[in-house]
């Protein structure tokens, strides 16, 4: 699996589950009540786990891992695990954190805190999918194919994390931002000189290390010179079918987008802000006996903020 932060550890659904409760009694209930859930009965059944827990393991383990590639923000911001309901940060001159305004709106994000201030990152933000199947679906349900029948429920989920780290990065102020402004690059065709001119309005020892930009933005660098140059050195990495590649001329991993908002930001991604993690992704059986349909909800618990707008620039198309 890819690897999200330098300083995090991807945590099992059981840490997950004790993260988020406080207490190993959420997970001890939730292997008991899963036993009937028809997935995990199915997959008990077939005799490809031995028991509820391992089962449980096992249905997280096969939709996870195609969701995390997906999930940028986790390379734009550092990643903080928590038990905790916020942590405390002390701003470079000027923080911004991304505040609920509850279920079913969009978040938002507001200015908070000066050089030298401390500033709480509460871990308030849900991302959730779900998915449902009915009775029908029960009779010939694929287990070995839970990852292609869960990519709506996948999506979701990255759909909400990305878009708040879009949203969190576009309300810097310009005048916050590195070089004090927003930066020049042509919409759809950006140039050379416009990427490292906007790489030279960070400080020393502030350097870049992920440019977030459009879908169209980053397919037109693979028709510069000069960036193909950067990508023919053994240890490259190259994704493209998550629009992710790394260019070992400027050390940076250059990451595409579709979602709607996204302009070209380089960010030091050690510096500029944290992805505060209550409960990462855990994939919970649920079942309506009501109607009959039962099925898959994957969430994680976060919470987002800028502590150093300087190490975030971010372009003006």
């Amino acid at each position: 699996m890819e690897k999200i932060s330098e300083n995090y550890k991807i945590p099992s659904l059981k840490e997950s589950i004790i993260s988020e409760a406080g207490s190993e009694n959420a997970w001890n209930r939730l292997v008991e009540t899963s036993k009937t859930h028809p997935i995990i009965a199915r997959a008990l059944k077939e005799g490809l786990y031995k028991d509820s827990a391992n089962a449980l393991s096992g249905v997280q383990a096969t939709i996870v891992p195609n969701i995390y590639p997906n999930l940028f923000a986790r390379k734009l911001l550092r990643v903080v695990p928590t038990v905790n309901a916020a942590e405390r940060f002390h701003v470079g001159k000027r923080g911004y954190v991304l505040k609920t305004n509850g279920v079913g709106q969009p978040n938002t994000a507001e200015a908070v805190g000066r050089l030298g201030t401390p500033i709480d990152i509460n871990a308030n933000l849900i991302a959730e999918g779900k998915q449902s199947w009915d009775e029908t679906f029960r009779e010939d349900f694929p287990i070995g194919i839970l990852d292609f029948v869960t990519s709506d429920m996948q999506g979701e989920v990255i759909k909400t994390e990305n878009e708040d780290v879009v949203t969190l990065l576009n309300a810097i102020t310009a005048t916050d931002l590195a070089g004090g402004a927003e930066q020049t690059i042509t919409n759809g065709a950006p140039t050379w000189a416009q990427i490292l001119a906007m790489i030279a309005t960070f400080e020393d020892g502030d350097y870049p290390d992920v440019c977030l930009m459009g879908k169209t933005e980053f397919f037109y660098l693979f028709q510069l010179d000069q960036f193909l140059n950067g990508l023919y050195d053994k240890g490259n990495t190259f994704d493209i079918p998550n629009l992710s590649v790394y260019n070992s001329v400027l050390r940076m991993t250059f990451i595409g987008s579709s979602i709607s908002g996204v302009v070209t930001t380089m960010v030091n991604s050690r510096r500029a802000g944290a992805m505060v993690l209550r409960s990462d992704l855990s994939v919970i059986p649920w079942t309506n006996t009501e109607d009959g349909k039962y099925g898959l909800r994957c969430r994680e618990r976060y919470g987002m903020g800028i502590v150093k707008a300087g190490s975030v620039a971010r372009a003006d198309y």
